[in-house]
């Protein structure tokens, strides 16, 4: 009797063990972990793209739930995606809300307050588009 109380308490130990054990299991990937992402996006590609001047970090790819801020240096590249009415120097938000989508956010106090937003799709040669609307 004392072996079968014995056996159940040990069995018990090591389920609670292995239940709140932080190992990851061989072969699972972690979304969001740099390099595993198939869907990330160049850094520099975006920001080329939008006319941002970026402070180089030790990321090159933009994952999902990424983001990354630059100044606007050529605001007719900012127009081209859809966000008006922006003038060099202003803050742009890039951020990763989907496998193929960004969101950007402009915003400037100088000449006056300004805020702008606007969602675009990344195609498969790295291009950003207006997302179409339904």
């Amino acid at each position: 009797m004392r072996f079968v109380r014995r056996a159940l308490a040990a069995m018990a130990a090591l389920a609670v063990y292995a239940a709140v054990s932080p190992r990851t299991a061989y072969g699972q990937v972690q979304q969001g972990v740099l390099g595993n992402d198939p869907g990330a996006a160049s850094i520099a590609g975006i920001a080329s793209q939008l006319g941002l001047k970026i402070v180089p970090s030790g990321e090159s790819e933009l994952s999902l739930g990424g983001s990354f801020t630059g100044l606007l240096e050529d605001p007719e590249k900012l127009e081209h995606v859809g966000v008006h009415g922006m003038h060099e120097g202003a803050r742009v938000c890039v951020i990763k809300v989907g496998p193929d989508r960004v969101r950007i956010e402009a915003d400037e106090l100088e000449p006056k307050p300004a805020k702008a937003a606007v969602t675009l799709t990344i195609t498969s040669k790295g291009e950003l588009v207006p997302v179409a609307k339904k």
